[in-house]
């Protein structure tokens, strides 16, 4: 992994933490797509694979965090729910989750500055 491609993973995967614990679920998304229109990042599939990434691991750390806390109440409560064989199940269907939010957010500004790129023009035609 090169440095840059590392930057914008920590950066994804610590933005992430901060704004699920005060913000709503979509912020993932909003801070992949700031992370990768801010960094130039030149690899294909990097911002969507990168930011997925960073973004599954900050769900499933943050929900195993709070599953802990409440000494795994509510997620035996929605496993239950959704009949699942067990609650740790829960933190991967979320890790899931962050990982298609955060990588599509990151794919989206790839996508512009893809867009919005200026073509270069050979100097002699």
């Amino acid at each position: 992994m090169k440095r840059r491609e590392f930057i914008l993973f920590i950066i994804v995967l610590l933005g992430t933490g901060l704004c699920l614990l005060y913000l709503p679920w979509w912020w993932t998304i909003v801070v992949s797509f700031v992370a990768v229109l801010c960094l130039q990042n030149n690899q294909k599939y990097s911002a969507f694979l990168l930011c997925g990434l960073a973004g599954a691991l900050a769900w499933f750390g943050l929900s195993a965090w709070a599953d802990f806390q409440n000494n795994f109440l509510l997620s035996s409560k929605m496993a239950e729910l959704f009949h699942l064989p067990s609650s740790k199940l829960l933190w991967l269907i979320e890790a899931v989750l962050g990982f298609v939010s955060a990588g599509l957010g990151g794919w989206t500004a790839k996508c512009i500055k893809f867009t919005f790129r200026q073509e270069k023009k050979p100097i002699i035609q």
